[in-house]
């Protein structure tokens, strides 16, 4: 009797073949909830133990609903929840997520997180025409493109870059020695200039030159000016594809900047031109692996797939770099960079 028991609670409790279905559809509402949250600023009341009760009354909401979300986000691994004395569930935000989410911090990301939000949402309404028999590629004005770059450096970027990829910058730059003596970097793609800020603070001997869009540029070239090592922070308006470089450069660094260009082996070529006969080449980008599944890759990169940008298969850098002339080639794959894994490869001629 206890065996059939046991194998009926077990065929009973196993996971049904939809629930990962079911599980794609319940984190839009997941989705929308931390939305709310982070647009509502919840969890700067949330750094310290509140419970539901207060929550709602601090931020004039419905008692019994906040509850629930609050419930919910404490499911979803954002929030602690411990009983106080009185027997009272109380909510604060897990510790390890107190950088990102206090406003106070030089690490926040919450408009970064609501910038990513709207993007996604506006990227999903457009897949239902993108599928059909006569879908053609958006083609977007070129300053259209520049002045989106521009406010996405003032925001996303900028937060993301100092919460995220400034740690993995600083990493790289104690694993590659050729940093302690390199002179002049190259920042391709520079975004909100955090990594050139960061790594001229850091090696005192480092000239960074910035390169990005005009409106990028004109847009972060106040930071850069109140910058300690701002004498060393240097700009070129272009991009990659029209810059004729007049220098070379001990170290290059490319992050996901070859999704952009019309063709990834000539940049790649002009970059290693560019590269001082000790130089190291960090080029930083997602990469399509058929042989393992990917949802956060494939999730994040299906709308620049389908707009035909570049988005390089599984070692298609490293052999690119190789017929270039490469002959050391160090690649360290999956490295958490903001929202979906990269493969970094460290190149030396």
């Amino acid at each position: 009797m206890n065996l059939y028991l046991n194998r009926a609670i077990n065929a009973l409790t196993a996971a049904h073949p939809l629930q990962p279905i079911w599980q794609i559809y319940l984190s839009q509402i997941q989705a929308q909830a931390l939305n709310f949250a982070v647009e509502t600023k919840l969890f700067a009341t949330l750094l310290k133990a509140s419970s539901a009760a207060q929550l709602a009354q601090q931020h004039h909401l419905h008692a019994e609903n906040t509850k629930y979300l609050l419930q919910l986000l404490a499911s979803l691994q954002v929030l602690d929840e411990h009983a106080d004395q009185n027997n009272q569930t109380m909510y604060r935000i897990k510790s390890e997520l107190i950088p990102y989410l206090d406003p106070q911090s030089d690490q926040y990301c919450g408009d970064a997180l609501l910038f990513r939000q709207n993007v996604i949402q506006s990227v999903s309404a457009q897949l239902p025409n993108m599928f059909a028999p006569n879908f053609q590629m958006q083609i977007r004005e070129a300053k259209n493109i520049e002045l989106a770059w521009a406010l996405a450096a003032q925001i996303q970027i900028a937060q993301e870059q100092a919460a995220v990829t400034t740690h993995i910058v600083n990493i790289l730059s104690d694993l590659i020695p050729e940093f302690k003596s390199a002179k002049q970097c190259l920042d391709v793609g520079a975004g909100a200039g955090l990594i050139s800020m960061f790594l001229a603070e850091k090696f005192t001997q480092l000239d960074c030159t910035l390169l990005e869009l005009p409106s990028v540029i004109e847009t972060i070239r106040p930071n850069l000016n109140q910058h300690p090592a701002q004498h060393r922070l240097h700009c070129i308006s272009s991009t990659i594809e029209d810059i004729q470089f007049d220098r070379s450069y001990d170290i290059i660094w490319c992050s996901s900047v070859l999704h952009f260009v019309g063709d990834p082996a000539t940049t790649l070529a002009k970059l290693l031109g560019a590269l001082s006969a000790q130089g190291v080449l960090i080029c930083c980008h997602s990469e399509i692996d058929p042989l393992h599944h990917q949802p956060l890759v494939q999730s994040y990169y299906l709308n620049m797939r389908m707009q035909k940008n570049y988005v390089p298969k599984k070692g298609e850098i490293y052999e690119t770099l190789k017929k270039l002339g490469c002959g050391d080639i160090q690649v360290i794959e999956d490295v958490q960079f903001p929202v979906t894994p990269l493969d970094v490869l460290i190149a030396r001629k």
